[in-house]
């Protein structure tokens, strides 16, 4: 059996049909490190509950295709232990779904179908919380990434908000209640354009 140790890398990345956001992600990624796509119209529930059915590593980091990589060395010391590790905590463990997850840990958690990003932002929180409570001791790894540490920008014709420290970036495209309707526009003729 392979050490913790000698885990390679692996990182998910969830995909939205069509997402401007995705080349960026992925020319992030180190070509060392074992890359993922899964796109589907199950947001983030959609892409972890592939990965549950599966993916046969002990570990992946699951991130969001407006996450960028900016300074991989985090990655490679979170493969090197049995431990989870949340990016955030702004919303609770695994805020935006981002993380390394334990696959023996997300096996054991009921993922919900998602059709709308109204759903998913709703279980954003609940997948986080009943994560942390399967495994205590998974560790926050940036407490100050958060929305009041934010900065504001427009990327692909879209208000976002900048979290970003040395070592990761993240669009958050949909970071308040008023925004959720239009995301679900967007979506909504993005799938008509790609079907």
């Amino acid at each position: 059996m392979e050490h913790a140790s000698e885990m390679i890398p692996t990182i998910v990345v969830g995909s939205y049909k069509g997402s401007p956001f995705l080349q960026g992600c992925l020319d992030s990624i180190p070509s060392d490190i074992s890359c993922i796509v899964v796109r589907n119209d199950g947001y983030e529930c959609g892409a972890l509950r592939w990965v549950k059915d599966n993916f046969q590593g002990e570990k992946f980091l699951f991130l969001q295709d407006s996450a960028r990589i900016k300074n991989a060395s985090w990655v490679y010391r979170c493969f090197e232990d049995q431990l989870s590790y949340s990016i955030n905590n702004e919303t609770g463990l695994m805020s935006m779904y981002s993380g390394v997850y334990r696959t023996e840990i997300l096996r054991q958690i009921p993922i919900p179908e998602t059709r709308t990003k109204m759903d998913a932002v709703l279980y954003e929180m609940s997948i986080g919380h009943n994560y942390g409570m399967l495994d205590p001791q998974t560790k926050v790894l940036w407490p100050e990434l958060t929305f009041e540490n934010a900065r504001d920008e427009v990327i692909f014709d879209r208000p976002v908000k900048v979290y970003e420290n040395d070592f990761f970036l993240k669009y958050k495209t949909c970071h308040g209640g008023h925004l959720i309707q239009e995301c679900c526009e967007r979506d909504q003729a993005r799938r008509q354009q790609v079907a």
